[in-house]
């Protein structure tokens, strides 16, 4: 690909004035030893963790625990990560802990100096190996989006990496593929990588958004719409990469990685590193400028049925399409009428426990606006509701935005709208949408986890054992528990808890 196509797919370029890539370009490329300039440069954002872990003989994984995001690696983190290291590709916001059981006797109530052995959960804040804090990598502790990668297994298609790389340069040329910033080889695959920034970066200096500094070469925050993007563009580049081998299953953000340097023992090759730079410097995208190089249409649609219904060439019968027109229009006059119910039936606003006020702002302005109401009406219906709801005019502000934003989107359904906005049954009576709300899997699991807990405490003789107890109770019969927080707060919601000191009974009445 030419340097006029490239510059035209590419927001911003990273050059040795950052720190990252500056430590990244003059790095040796790691092959003598682990590394870990390559994964500074990866982590660019201001604050979170690194998680680290590694696979022992190649097969069982094992975590390590994470690092600050900056923190330089010690050696003797290095040394851990020599052989099968893995470290993650995105930032998480937090650290986590870990369970063990362990065997202890206690006094036997009313039979001391008697005792008897029981086993407890112990929670770790700190992996026992490194001493690191336990590392939160999920989808949903993602703080920054770092990079957009492609795992080829070539080597299961019979290519090495160099054929595998030289296919991958080709489909840059043909502008099938923006450039990549980094390549990897690990072992006897390739990886490769799409640094990624955050559409709200400042050219120069740095600026605070969402009480986070960013720079000109802060990754992607990872926002929910963010997240949604990101995934879309995985699932595009696997499905461009292919036929190279590409693992269909690497699409999510939690991904870990080779670590640099170390020695992979399947192959007995150490992974090494390397950079695509320009006459400018590293290639880097944001979510929406490498969204447009893969070729992806991001602009949201109607349904195709609803969309044929409004189009001007549409070559629908005349009469169906009015038609289609006037039940769209009812459906919303009736979503409205369900909502002004509601609002009389909660004495004029939305406040209600477990309730977000932006929330019910934002879908009682979707539903106005859906409905084809001018904007000067839904602006002064809504800013009426805001006020008696307690919003502030920035709150009121943004949810009308939102609302013109996705108010020619995708569909909102009147589930969603009764979940968030938690209608109970004896207000949904009032209501032309009397259709209960689909049964979550998450609903389904609390009620059975629920159910569990008063088997156990029936099965006691009803006494209620410590939330740590029930814990350990439930993760033997199988039922999925979480952990002991979530046992207390079902606790709360059955009116239940422990009595005494935990694993005591009660004390009988003199």
């Amino acid at each position: 690909m030419n340097d006029a196509t490239s510059g035209r797919l590419t927001e911003k370029y990273l050059d040795a004035a950052t720190p990252a890539i500056g430590r990244l370009l003059a790095a040796p490329h790691d092959a003598d030893g682990p590394g870990d300039a390559a994964i500074h440069a990866i982590h660019r954002g201001p604050s979170g963790y690194i998680p680290l872990a590694v696979k022992e003989d190649g097969r069982e994984w094992r975590e390590l625990g994470a690092v600050a995001v900056g923190q330089p690696f010690l050696p003797g983190l290095l040394a851990a990560l020599a052989e099968d290291g893995y470290f993650g590709l995105n930032t998480s916001f937090r650290t986590g802990h870990r369970f063990t059981t362990q065997q202890r006797w206690t006094p036997i109530p009313g039979m001391a100096p008697a005792e008897e052995r029981r086993t407890v959960s112990v929670r770790q804040q700190t992996n026992p190996v490194t001493g690191l804090p336990w590392q939160q990598h999920d989808s949903t502790s993602l703080r920054w989006l770092n990079v957009a990668y492609a795992d080829l297994d070539c080597y299961k298609l019979g290519l090495d990496v160099g054929a595998a790389l030289g296919a991958v340069v080709t489909l840059q040329e043909r502008g099938e593929i923006p450039p990549a910033t980094m390549f990897a080889r690990s072992g006897r695959g390739l990886w490769a990588f799409w640094f990624l920034l955050d559409s709200r970066n400042p050219a120069h200096g740095a600026t605070i958004i969402h009480k986070q500094e960013h720079r000109p070469d802060t990754p992607q925050r990872a926002s929910a719409q963010a997240v949604r993007l990101y995934a879309r563009i995985q699932r595009a580049i696997v499905s461009k990469l292919a036929h190279l081998g590409a693992d269909l299953g690497a699409v999510d953000g939690p991904r870990y990685a080779p670590m640099p340097g170390t020695v992979k023992s399947t192959s007995g090759n150490r992974v090494l590193y390397w950079t695509q730079a320009t006459a400018h410097g590293l290639p880097a995208y944001t979510l929406r400028a490498l969204a447009e190089g893969l070729g992806l249409e991001l602009q949201e649609r109607e349904h195709p049925v609803v969309a044929a219904a409004f189009a001007a060439d549409s070559t629908k019968d005349a009469t169906k399409a009015a038609a289609g027109k006037r039940g769209w229009q009812q459906r919303w006059r009736y979503a409205l009428h369900d909502m002004e119910v509601l609002l009389q039936l909660r004495g004029g606003t939305f406040n209600a426990p477990n309730v977000s006020r932006n929330v019910a702002a934002l879908y009682y302005a979707l539903t106005l606006t859906k409905l084809g109401m001018s904007e000067h009406d839904v602006d002064a219906r809504v800013s009426a509701l805001g006020h008696r709801s307690g919003l502030s005019p920035d709150e009121i502000t943004a949810a009308l935005r939102q609302a013109r934003k996705r108010g020619q989107g995708r569909h909102l359904s009147s589930v969603r709208v009764f979940q968030d906005l938690r209608v109970t049954d004896v207000e949904r009576s009032y209501l032309r949408d009397r259709t209960p709300p689909a049964a979550t899997q998450k609903a389904a699991d609390i009620h059975e986890r629920r159910r569990a807990i008063m088997a156990v405490v029936t099965d006691n003789g009803g006494r209620v054992p410590s939330v740590r107890d029930m814990t350990a109770q439930l993760r033997a019969l199988g039922v999925p528990c979480g952990n002991h927080t979530t046992v207390w707060r079902d606790y709360g919601a059955l009116g239940i808890q422990p009595v005494g000191q935990p694993g005591r009974p009660s004390k009988l009445p003199l």
